[in-house]
């Protein structure tokens, strides 16, 4: 299965009840997405599997984010990890907190675990 196709059929069914979870408006997520390496490289040269991109209005005021994924990841519960990594991260983003990484790994792993659990990933 391809990226695309994981967004699709796992992760933006996901996004309204993540969202929820999370006590944040599903409008701030504007898009899952797969995007080329090259659009996954920070400033320092370092490629990641997933990261924010932050979406403003006309005048510069943060509307919300977009979740990029790099494409060519088949794995779906990687797919998922990421995209449980990255809700927390959009959390935070929404309500101005300083993001953590280990806050947001620990999220992922109790939410994977959670869907394994109730059986929920096999949907």
């Amino acid at each position: 299965m391809e990226t695309q196709e994981i967004i699709e059929k796992y992760l933006k069914p996901r996004v309204r009840s993540e969202c929820e979870r999370l006590k944040i408006p599903s409008s701030f997520v504007k898009g899952l997405l797969a995007r080329s390496e090259e659009d996954m490289i920070d400033y320092w040269g370092i490629v990641y599997n997933a990261r924010l991109h932050n979406v403003y209005d006309e005048n510069g005021k943060l509307i919300g984010v977009e979740i990029w994924f790099k494409d060519g990841i088949k794995s779906k519960i990687k797919m998922l990890l990421l995209f449980f990594h990255e809700m927390d991260h959009v959390k935070d983003k929404y309500y101005g907190k300083m993001t953590s990484e280990s806050r947001a790994t620990c999220y992922s792993w109790k939410r994977l675990l959670q869907e394994l659990l109730t059986l929920k990933i096999l949907k």
